[in-house]
């Protein structure tokens, strides 16, 4: 292999690494808390500059160009929490998860068997799956200021913002947002689909 050879095999991965860090977060989906918007084994893309640009690997938004909307699917961190009935304190704090922005600051919400209300109005979800009917409840909160409140769609088997120990997402652990299924690992008719 020749010098320029090797110049431009670091350039390439200087080029993919900086990528990564400022314009996508790649990420599988690892269960079916988002069925049937995504499926386990989906390969998605995270855009990381829709919402703003962010010092890379940190989670401090130099300036924000786009607020969050209710309905985005988002990639993001969570602080430790040994008592959500998976993970652990450690593991947390870097792993990724994705769910979708349900209530924004400011806003009441509240889940009621297969009802969510946001201000006391029942919020239209055609994208959302009960298939046990609705069995986490969840009472009226207002949502404070720079947090969010997320839900799995396939809201029977999704572990999210009804069950943590610190109910509402900080905004700025918020990576990405979800716009592309590339591929599926389990079914390879799904790819490049765009992601609502």
């Amino acid at each position: 292999m020749s010098k320029e050879d090797v110049k431009d095999f670091l350039l390439i991965l200087l080029a993919i690494i900086l990528a990564r860090a400022l314009v996508f977060e790649p990420y599988t989906i690892p269960s079916g808390s988002m069925i049937p918007t995504l499926q386990e084994g989906d390969v998605v893309i995270g855009s990381k500059l829709s919402y703003g640009f962010r010092i890379p690997f940190t989670n401090h938004m130099l300036f924000q160009y786009r607020p969050i909307k209710r309905g985005d699917i988002v990639i993001f961190t969570r602080p430790p929490d040994p008592y959500s009935g998976h993970g652990t304190a450690l593991t947390d704090n870097f792993k990724n998860f994705v769910k979708r922005v349900i209530a924004l600051p400011g806003e009441v919400v509240e889940v009621r068997g297969t009802k969510v209300l946001i201000n006391g109005k029942e919020l239209d979800e055609p994208y959302a799956r009960y298939y046990k009917g609705g069995i986490l409840d969840f009472p009226p909160q207002e949502v404070p200021e720079g947090k969010v409140f997320l839900l799995g769609d396939n809201r029977d088997d999704s572990t999210d913002s009804r069950v943590w120990s610190y109910v509402f997402l900080d905004i700025s652990r918020i990576r990405g947002k979800v716009i592309l299924v590339v591929f599926s690992l389990s079914d390879f008719q799904r790819r490049l689909l765009l992601v609502k």
